[in-house]
């Protein structure tokens, strides 16, 4: 071989071992874009779930103001209807 010929050879035996380089950055970076994505989407999962469990806990919290709610105005009938019998029986 000439020198010319072991110029380009040594030249491209560069070029090989950049593209071997370059080839396992890309591979190591596809690894951390995966691994941010997976961490990304478990983060949003944990805050849809937060939210989800506050919109129940609201609706629980709506649900049972609402049997009070009920509660209390069976009470009151109640109260009312025993006030009636007991002005009935006073005016006896």
């Amino acid at each position: 071989m000439n020198e010319l010929e072991q110029k380009m050879e040594s030249k491209l035996e560069k070029q090989i071992e950049q593209m071997k380089e370059l080839t396992n950055q890309n591979v190591e970076l596809k690894r951390q874009m995966d691994h941010i994505i997976k961490y990304i989407r478990i983060e949003q999962d944990n805050r849809e779930e937060k939210n989800n469990e506050k919109v129940k806990g609201s609706e629980d919290v709506q649900d049972n103001e609402e049997g009070q709610d009920i509660k209390l105005e069976k009470q009151i009938k109640q109260t009312k209807e025993e006030l009636l019998k007991q002005n009935i029986r006073l005016k006896q």
